[in-house]
């Protein structure tokens, strides 16, 4: 699961978390009181706001919307290759 750390009156912070809503990605939020790089489930050295991912911290706004665009773009291949439909490739073979 994706865990978003950020601070309560973080702008940055505010539009992140209006991502993970729209990206429908499994996530917590947790507001911490500071940008305490030694608040517990940060990795080490990473300051809010920062997504953490599978035990990796993206850190800042560009790279938590990079994560976000990657992680929904792996979510869709899956969706498309994980039914029992054919699908056509650019010459109009089938897959």
């Amino acid at each position: 699961m994706l865990t978003l750390y950020t601070t309560a009156h973080d702008p940055t912070g505010r539009e992140l978390r209006r991502a993970l809503q729209d990206s429908a990605l499994a996530h917590e939020v947790v507001v911490v009181a500071t940008a305490d790089p030694d608040h517990e489930g940060l990795p080490a050295g990473a300051r809010p706001p920062a997504l953490v991912d599978d035990g990796r911290a993206y850190q800042g706004r560009d790279a938590v919307l990079a994560r976000l665009e990657e992680l929904t773009a792996m979510r869709e291949e899956w969706h498309k290759y994980g039914s029992d439909a054919c699908y056509c490739d650019g010459d109009g073979g089938i897959v």
